[in-house]
């Protein structure tokens, strides 16, 4: 499938998403991750949105370690909790 890879106007820029994001459960979180992983289609505004997930994960108190990395997060496949964790369903 593939993954986003951060760059600085993407990371850096204005991103009408982070703040809705920052009070999403992880619950929601997860529904919103796996609803996006399939999808093959990249615009500009989804990758926005992606980051902004992406950012949320990381806010979260669960270890998010397994997909994501400091440079980007992998979208290959589904993700599920698992105790203090997100992890990918391979």
């Amino acid at each position: 499938m593939g993954s986003i890879v951060l760059t600085g106007l993407i990371a850096e820029g204005e991103n009408e998403f982070r703040k809705r994001m920052a009070h999403y459960s992880i619950d929601k979180l997860v529904g919103i991750f796996n609803f996006e992983q399939p999808k093959q289609v990249w615009i500009g505004v989804r990758g926005r949105y992606l980051v902004a997930l992406r950012e949320a994960f990381l806010k979260s108190d669960y270890d998010c370690g397994s997909f994501i990395s400091e440079t980007g997060m992998s979208l290959d496949h589904p993700v599920r909790i698992s105790g203090d964790s997100v992890i990918q369903i391979s």
